[in-house]
């Protein structure tokens, strides 16, 4: 394998396809929040993960004939390549996570190897909790969230002293 020069016509052919194989991974996670009904930071029972797990296989069916199916060279074509790329990987990347969710062994996550595992396979494992979708103030008592502050007299600032008269005021605005 060599590297070569990135020309213009390189650029106008993969700068699409990286474009649409982003919008492409955004369009396959729309889909499957829409069908599995899923809210953010909501545990999913186990009728929700098997909807997500046939929208990613279905996704990655989809995904591998759309990229295969298209053919040319044109900023059209290169965009719905990688649109297809997109939807297709993400659907690989949820099948896989659901496998390894599936899997007696998980990754350990004390190490660093193992946190690598644990964030790429997507896995619910104790590397995630760091990868909060909620705010963590919200699992927080309501007393560690608005805290209430005591009136202490002998802070208090006495305000009017501050005030000014009516003909300074007038003096200022003029």
């Amino acid at each position: 394998m060599k590297f070569k020069k990135v020309t213009q016509k390189d650029v106008s052919t993969g700068l699409p396809t990286v474009v649409g194989a982003g919008v492409g991974v955004m369009v396959a996670r729309g889909i499957t929040g829409v069908v599995v009904k899923n809210e953010t930071g909501v545990l999913l029972t186990e009728d929700q993960k098997k909807k997500k797990l046939y929208v990613a296989l279905a996704c990655l069916a989809a995904g591998a004939y759309g990229f295969m199916a298209v053919d040319g060279n044109d900023l059209a074509s290169s965009g719905v390549k990688g649109l297809a790329i997109g939807t297709a990987l993400n659907g690989f990347t949820d099948v896989v996570a659901h496998l390894a969710d599936k899997a007696p062994a998980k990754p350990d996550t004390t190490t660093t190897t193992g946190k690598f595992l644990a964030n790429a396979l997507g896995c619910p494992c104790e590397a995630s909790a760091t990868q909060r979708t909620f705010a963590p103030t919200l699992n927080m008592p309501r007393s560690l969230r608005m805290p209430e502050f005591n009136q202490n007299q002998s802070t208090m600032v006495d305000l009017t002293s501050l005030a000014m008269p009516a003909s300074d005021l007038m003096q200022l605005a003029s």
